[in-house]
């Protein structure tokens, strides 16, 4: 179960959010979010580690909190295994969607 808790650190206040996974205890700091803001946060972030945890896909509503949060919190969530890494989608040419679209239905059989 996720814990939240507001911190006032180094200047900054704002909600940490810590869990475990693995056994490990995990922390991730959210910032000035409002309470109702950081508990939904805690909510998908349990979602994501008990279905990781019982190696299920994690909820549609999970599953895509975790593909719209903001760069930060998802290189945190990827280095813990909870989400799949962002492909950029910044490329110039008008092939490299297509392939890389290609890429993924086959690695994921989508």
């Amino acid at each position: 179960m996720a814990s939240l808790r507001k911190e006032s650190d180094r200047g900054r206040t704002g909600w940490r959010l810590q869990f475990r996974r693995e056994k490990k205890r995990r922390s991730l700091w959210l910032g000035p979010f409002s309470k109702r803001a950081a508990d939904a946060v805690a909510r998908h972030l349990e979602e994501l580690v008990r279905s990781s945890a019982a190696n299920v896909a994690p909820s549609s509503e999970a599953d895509s909190w975790a593909k719209g949060v903001d760069e930060r919190i998802h290189k945190s969530l990827v280095k813990w295994g909870l989400t799949d890494a962002r492909i950029a989608a910044d490329c110039d040419s008008r092939l490299c969607g297509p392939f890389f679209r290609l890429l993924d239905q086959r690695a994921y059989g989508s």
